[in-house]
């Protein structure tokens, strides 16, 4: 099973020009623990370099960090400092 869905686009640049050459666009569906994982390699690896755009969906605006909840439980995590806009 893919976590990842990629689709090509091709410029309309004239062939042999940098602009012509094939860029990904990578659309990972969910944020998960591995689809956070999938989507920061890909952006280190890929994106920077200017070969794939890397698009993160998820129904969720955060992300509970479960190694982290039990200090979340016991209120000594300042939670503005792991926020993420």
């Amino acid at each position: 099973m893919s976590n990842g869905v990629s689709a090509n686009v091709r410029s309309s640049a004239p062939e042999g020009s940098a602009a012509a050459a094939v860029r990904h666009r990578i659309v990972v569906v969910g944020g998960g623990a591995a689809g956070l994982e999938l989507v920061t390699r890909l952006g280190d690896t890929l994106a920077r370099r200017g070969r794939a755009q890397v698009a993160l969906v998820d129904c969720s605006r955060t992300h509970i960090w479960k190694p982290l909840l039990h200090e979340v439980a016991a209120g000594s995590m300042d939670i503005r400092a792991h926020a993420v806009d």
